[in-house]
């Protein structure tokens, strides 16, 4: 995604909550180990999509709470940002029945940030069908997303980004 100014990304294929805090990406480090020691003004967290193939939404939750609390503690003027988990199309709901807790897993982490002093952004309405799932138009193979649609999400990510500073 192109966004305007300087950013970094952790990210890594398949990263789910508990990998984001173990699993070794960059230099020895998990993304939580790298964002911590960024200490960035302000941090994305967009998780949780591939936790609900095989977890259920109170795990997820208890996960992504522990790295809201890892972040907060090591930094505190970190703003953080948890976003919601995007829709699947209706036909991956029904291949992995695990992805039918999305919009449940959406409120639980609505709660959660405001259970932690944090935002939460949802911006995912522009990809939804009538349903509330996933547009066949907009996926690629059901969960992720055709280059056009990335282009889109980035302008409202940064819209929302820039409205936070003024």
């Amino acid at each position: 995604i192109n966004i305007r100014g300087k950013k970094k990304i952790a990210a890594s294929i398949g990263l789910n909550t508990e990998t984001f805090r173990t699993k070794q990406i960059l230099n020895g480090k998990s993304a939580l180990e790298c964002v911590i020691e960024e200490k960035p003004y302000r941090v994305y967290i967009m998780l949780g999509i591939n936790d609900l193939l095989y977890r259920k939404e109170g795990e997820l939750v208890g996960s992504y709470r522990k790295i809201i609390e890892c972040i907060q503690s090591a930094s505190p003027e970190t703003d953080i940002v948890m976003m919601a988990i995007p829709p699947v199309t209706a036909a991956e709901k029904k291949n992995n029945p695990g992805f039918a807790q999305i919009p449940d897993c959406n409120e639980a982490l609505k709660e959660l940030a405001e259970d932690r002093n944090v935002r939460y952004f949802d911006c995912t309405d522009f990809l939804k069908d009538s349903t509330g799932w996933l547009k066949e138009s907009y996926s690629a193979d059901g969960i992720h997303w055709n280059s056009f649609v990335y282009d889109e999400y980035a302008k409202l990510l940064e819209e929302y980004d820039k409205s936070l500073d003024r």
